[in-house]
């Protein structure tokens, strides 16, 4: 859990926090995306902050070992650029689409 909305209650007085706000950090994960990722870790998860930042982050850092043909620090970082979009590429939305085209961006 985030500290920005964890249960502050048992350590201030009453009304201290009264109309305080939280966050939750990173996108909001779709039930699909949800369900996936509990299934994968084998349990329900407590909080789903940056699960997909992690999930896109992890992606992106495979595609840019196949990309480049690499999997050391310098040739992964030698191709995010390309695999991310930043460059044109082809749009996708699944690792297993994504693959084909990255050998060839």
């Amino acid at each position: 859990m985030d500290g920005n909305t964890a249960d502050f209650s048992e350590d201030f007085d009453a009304g201290a926090l009264e109309g305080a706000q939280g966050t939750i950090p990173g996108a909001q994960a779709s039930d699909e995306f949800a369900q996936r990722l509990e299934e994968a870790y084998g349990k329900p998860l407590d909080s789903l902050a940056y699960g997909p930042e992690s999930y896109d982050a992890t992606i992106l850092v495979a595609l840019a070992a196949v990309h480049s043909g690499g999997t050391d620090g310098p040739s992964i970082q030698s191709s995010m650029a390309a695999v991310s979009g930043a460059t044109g590429g082809t749009e996708c939305s699944a690792f297993a689409e994504c693959v084909e085209p990255a050998r060839r961006w």
